[in-house]
């Protein structure tokens, strides 16, 4: 008798082999031809990929096959196998988008950090241009944004120093950060 796939399948044999366990390699033939064509389109229905889904489907069978000696399962085999592929499935598709996402964050630092010494070169030009953007704000508000900013003084210790409030230091350095940003478009 041949075993076929899709409606022609045979339901009895699966039932048998599902019913007990695979004790020789024709209880696993069976099994394999009853079941394969279904596992095969479940594994691809979740991952979308055919050679993936063979290959999750071969690694569920290889493990049953490994394992049945001494596989204990309460379930239809059938029902086994359909959720072994699942969790094989969805463990392959977080492992894939995990390389992808590796992949792009690499893939960005390399474009972010093309060329060091162009990147160097325009550090130095930013670098330029904020003092003399900072060189244009009044005195007391450049004073402000150097303390703040190069002497990473807080807002109430320059407060105390220059002997004013913190709110008139939070305005300088608002009216400080407006000017630069302004100023680099």
């Amino acid at each position: 008798m041949k075993i076929t796939f899709g409606k022609n399948r045979n339901v009895k044999a699966a039932q048998e082999v599902a019913g007990g366990m695979i004790r020789n390699a024709r209880d696993f033939e069976h099994f394999y031809n009853t079941s394969a064509e279904k596992l095969f389109h479940v594994a691809l229905k979740i991952v979308n990929d055919k050679p993936i889904a063979e290959g999750i489907v071969h690694d569920v069978f290889s493990d049953i096959w490994e394992r049945r000696k001494t596989l204990s399962i309460n379930v239809p085999l059938e029902a086994y196998a359909v959720r072994a592929v699942k969790f094989t499935a969805f463990d392959r598709l977080k492992e894939k988008i995990k390389k992808e996402k590796a992949n792009k964050e690499i893939s960005t630092m390399t474009v972010v950090s093309g060329n060091p010494i162009e990147e160097e070169i325009h550090a130095r030009e930013l670098q330029g241009e904020l003092a003399h953007l900072v060189s244009q704000l009044p005195l007391r508000c450049q004073e402000v944004f150097r303390l703040r900013r190069e002497k990473l003084m807080s807002n109430k210790d320059i407060a105390t120093g220059l002997n004013i409030s913190e709110k008139t230091v939070e305005r300088h350095m608002t009216r400080a950060l407006h000017f630069i940003k302004i100023g680099l478009k």
